[in-house]
């Protein structure tokens, strides 16, 4: 048996994820589950006001707390979302080979080939490299500036 799980995944559906995982009953595949292992009771204290008690906490069969942690999978699978680094290395790769095809100079690495096909440079530490780089309607040239 194979369980699918997430970021999604939380409370009483994580409980049984681990029980199934920790009984060797189940192979967990996925991502890291939420992490949602208490019960909280609100005791009303009158006035619009009240009190949030933690009355349990969940725990799986071999006395894994789920709170905070969630159950870990046994196999990571990535969710193919892309993030902002998985992006920026596309957009890389991407330069690089456009130069490599081109037979450009700069095709052996990644800061020369972003730097030679036009690709919008990065702001540096700097804020008048940064304000010189910056985009707008009529490009703005310092003294200061490398990029000429």
């Amino acid at each position: 048996m194979v369980v699918l799980v997430d970021g999604g995944t939380a409370s009483a559906s994580e409980i049984v994820a681990g029980a199934l995982q920790d009984h060797k009953r189940a192979m967990v595949l996925g991502n890291q589950t939420f992490g949602k292992g208490s019960v909280q009771t609100i005791l009303p204290l009158g006035n619009n006001a009240g009190l949030k008690l933690t009355t349990a906490r969940y725990y799986t069969p071999a006395g894994r707390s789920i709170q905070a942690k969630g159950i870990e999978p046994d196999v990571t699978v990535d969710d193919g979302r892309d993030s902002p680094n998985r992006i920026r290395e596309a957009n890389l790769d991407h330069h690089l080979e456009r130069h490599r095809r081109q037979g450009r100079p700069g095709a052996g690495n990644a800061r020369g080939a972003a730097r030679t096909c036009g690709a919008p440079r990065r702001p540096r530490s700097s804020p008048r490299r940064a304000a010189c780089h910056a985009s707008s309607s009529a490009p703005r040239r310092t003294s200061s500036c490398s990029r000429r």
